[in-house]
């Protein structure tokens, strides 16, 4: 079928028309063997993944905002194909079953990158020592460290290899301090925040493996994209994509069985439980979210 996983990247800024209408040719590979799976074999929870909407929105955000004439005019035209395969998607289901169409983040232009490991660094809670600067050879007495996409470790005794902050109060007292320094991280030239919430980890994660969960996720402004690099060039750099993730534009649609689609408020803990249900099969009580139909 000459089915594709993924279009060519490197295309993306090398010939930017070529690239879009790769991701349009491999969007159309991945219905035509969805469609064709579905007829021939049987099945009772079908899932559909499509990336293609993920690449056009980071590589050419812009084209759309600005209106660029030739690349915005392909960029809705991927939109226009894909819509024209979600309506035949819809109309070969011929409302016999369920139908769950879910975004799990939007997008936004990005305006900086924002290293927060040089942050880190400048204000001496990241510390090396002398040759190549990475996080693998970290000085021991660093307290802290960031992984992508703004998740602060505690450099922690008896989880980090050469842990220098004790359990306990030491602990907690510099998560404290990192939540009230890092909240009022700033653009240096404008003065416009950057962070716009910071999370201690048990206020989204729990369960048996929340040890191993960051001690701190930041939430950034929107347009400010976090990044864990150590060769930046100070606390901000240029955009290395024009799209970045956001969490508005996030959606759950159900429809099927003769019911149109319909948005409803959702959290995206609610899909596995509400699944489960619609295959009348039991959902375990550990498991969180809503049943919505």
């Amino acid at each position: 079928m000459q089915y594709r996983i993924e279009a060519d990247s490197d295309l993306a800024r090398s010939d930017p028309q070529a690239y879009l209408e790769d991701l349009g040719g491999t969007m159309g590979r991945r219905f035509a063997a969805a469609f064709k799976l579905m007829e021939t074999e049987p099945w009772d929870f079908f899932h559909l993944h499509l990336m293609g909407i993920d690449r056009v929105n980071h590589f050419f955000w812009d084209a759309y905002e600005e209106g660029d004439a030739e690349l915005s005019q392909a960029f809705f035209a991927f939109y226009r194909k894909l819509d024209s395969y979600l309506g035949d998607l819809t109309q070969a289901l011929q409302g016999n079953c369920r139908l769950i169409l879910v975004s799990d983040h939007g997008f936004c232009r990005c305006r900086s990158l924002v290293y927060v490991n040089q942050w880190l660094e400048a204000n001496g809670y990241l510390l090396f020592g002398r040759g190549k600067k990475e996080l693998l050879t970290m000085h021991p007495e660093s307290r802290a460290y960031s992984l992508v996409p703004g998740r602060v470790f505690v450099n922690l005794q008896g989880r980090e290899e050469y842990g220098s902050v004790s359990r306990g109060k030491e602990y907690e007292d510099l998560r404290d301090e990192l939540v009230h320094r890092m909240s009022g991280i700033t653009h240096p030239k404008t003065g416009q925040p950057l962070v716009g919430r910071i999370f201690r980890r048990e206020e989204i994660y729990r369960g048996p493996q929340l040890g191993r969960a960051a001690d701190l996720i930041i939430e950034p402004q929107p347009g400010f994209d976090l990044k864990a690099n150590l060769d930046g060039p100070g606390l901000l750099g240029p955009p290395d994509l024009p799209g970045m993730h956001d969490p508005s534009g996030a959606f759950v649609c159900f429809g099927g069985q003769k019911n149109p689609l319909q948005a409803r408020e959702a959290s995206i803990l609610d899909l596995a439980p509400t699944i489960l249900n619609l295959l009348n099969l039991e959902v375990p009580s550990s498991m969180e979210g809503d049943i919505l139909i």
